[in-house]
């Protein structure tokens, strides 16, 4: 009895052994079976998070740093360093500061601290116009005599800018103030179109040299065809001025009038002809930045000469004031006033200038060739010469009759 219960007993134990054992096994199967799938699962989505990242978009600065400048920028770029490898920097016209991320880096403009400002702020209105000071018409004038412009240009040019900066009384120059002034020109002193295009032309100038962005638009002129009545000087009158001169024992303003007559150079020029020049034949005139030569006519010379000698100038140009300086414009042009009474010549013919034109209109009558004459006086456009070649009033007026066009009979 005791064996069969001791083989029961032990018959049971093995069946509890076996159950604990199967048991055993089935729950480490299990185990593995979980962690399997979790490892697949890791990997499933390990993998889709590559494949995303592959699928992105990718910048061509993936691999290496590299910084993109722009030309209108003057500073440097400053990057913070991070973890991460692609970088883009992107160029804006400020300075720019990298903040790192956690994937990428961004960019955001940097703002410069504003510096304290001293004092009062900074007026914000427009310049004050310039004005005509004394110092600035000094200086124009010292530009001119730069420029290489004749003297009688530049006391012109300064007389013009002068009568400006009067009418403005120290107000600014503008657009309305110079055509204002223009407008008085004409309303008030009577000024005809030429002379208000010859102030326009001074007043331009200046307004140039003062770095000034007015502008007077000169006057559209027709140009005449022949010239006012009662301003043309004949060869007879030019005689019996120079019969005047020597009736008033002006011996001087008589070598004058024949110098500027038998040469047809201006009264400004008149200081190149000196002793050494009369002696040679020739002078050689430099004006307005050209150089040209005129000839001296030999009946010319003998008297000139003469004149010196007794005057007792060996060098130098010859007609000359008592002071020993050249004459000069209003020297002559009052000792041609005094001689037109007894003259016989109306005075509104008498000015140096006109004995010029005498001699261009004798030249070209004999010659016909304007471009040698327009050498000879020292023009740059034959257009200024032409206008020494017009006619009188009485010879277009007699050329118009000529042609004949009105017909009386049928």
């Amino acid at each position: 009895m005791e064996t069969n219960q001791n083989t029961i007993t032990k018959q049971n134990n093995e069946t509890e052994q076996n159950n604990e054992t199967k048991q055993n096994n089935e729950t480490e199967q299990n185990n593995e079976t979980e962690q399997n799938n979790e490892t697949e699962q890791n990997n499933e989505t390990k993998q889709n998070n590559e494949t995303e990242q592959n699928n992105k978009p990718k910048h061509p600065l993936t691999t290496d740093l590299m910084i993109i400048t722009d030309p209108t920028t003057t500073t440097d770029l400053m990057i913070i360093p991070t973890v991460t490898t692609d970088l883009m920097i992107i160029p804006t016209t400020t300075d720019l500061m990298v903040i790192p991320t956690t994937r990428d880096l961004m960019l955001v403009p940097y703002q410069k601290p504003r510096k304290e400002i001293k004092g009062k702020p900074k007026s914000r209105r427009r310049p004050k116009p310039p004005t005509a000071t004394v110092k600035r018409q000094r200086d124009f004038l010292s530009w001119l005599k730069t420029q290489g412009k004749a003297k009688a240009t530049i006391e012109k040019y300064g007389r013009d800018v002068k009568a400006f900066a009067v009418w403005l009384q120290g107000s600014g120059i503008t657009d309305a103030s110079a055509t204002s002034y223009r407008q008085h020109l004409h309303e008030t002193q009577k000024r005809d179109a030429t002379g208000i295009n010859s102030v326009s032309a001074s007043l331009n100038s200046f307004f140039k040299f003062i770095k000034c962005e007015v502008h007077l638009k000169l006057l559209k002129i027709q140009r005449n065809t022949f010239k006012t009545i009662g301003t043309e000087l004949t060869k007879e009158e030019y005689i019996r001025l120079l019969i005047a001169a020597k009736y008033k024992r002006n011996e001087r303003l008589n070598l004058v009038l024949q110098t500027i007559c038998s040469t047809g150079i201006r009264v400004s020029e008149l200081c190149f002809i000196t002793v050494e020049a009369v002696r040679l034949g020739r002078a050689e005139i430099t004006n307005k930045g050209k150089t040209r030569v005129i000839f001296i006519p030999q009946k010319l010379k003998e008297p000139l000469l003469e004149y010196a000698r007794a005057k007792n100038i060996n060098f130098g140009y010859i007609f000359r004031t008592k002071g020993g300086k050249p004459m000069n414009r209003s020297n002559i042009w009052a000792g041609m006033k005094c001689i037109c009474k007894y003259a016989g010549v109306e005075p509104s013919k008498v000015y140096p200038h006109n004995l010029r034109s005498l001699f261009a209109r004798l030249f070209y009558r004999r010659n016909r060739d304007i471009s040698r004459l327009a050498d000879i006086l020292g023009h740059s456009d034959i257009n200024t010469t032409r206008i020494y070649l017009m006619e009188s009033g009485e010879q277009h007026r007699r050329r118009i009759n000529m042609l004949n066009l009105v017909v009386t009979e049928y």
